[in-house]
């Protein structure tokens, strides 16, 4: 078992899919402190000077942090139903 840890259900898991899912999630959090970092500047350039801008810039944060958990549930439950591809297909393939 050098290639890999075992998982809970005996398969092994890779240390390559191991190292792409622990990059992946520290550029996910990367985003999410970048735009924090950034929030006065952006609230600046797009909505001008005061606090209703930073208000608002803060509060698309709060909704995309808000709505990882809903996101994952929902097509959590569609990716163990139907599968990982497409539950993948239907997220790539919304209007917005």
């Amino acid at each position: 078992m050098a290639a890999g840890a075992e998982n809970g259900d005996g398969t092994v898991l890779s240390r390559r899919s191991l190292a792409i899912a622990a990059f992946s999630t520290v550029v996910e959090w990367y985003d999410f402190t970048l735009y924090l970092y950034l929030a006065t500047i952006l609230s600046r350039v797009f909505f001008g000077e005061g606090a209703a801008g930073l208000l608002i810039t803060l509060g698309g944060f709060a909704v995309a942090y808000l709505m990882r958990p809903i996101g994952a549930l929902a097509f959590g439950h569609w990716g163990d139903r139907f599968g990982g591809r497409p539950a993948m297909l239907i997220r790539s393939q919304a209007p917005f």
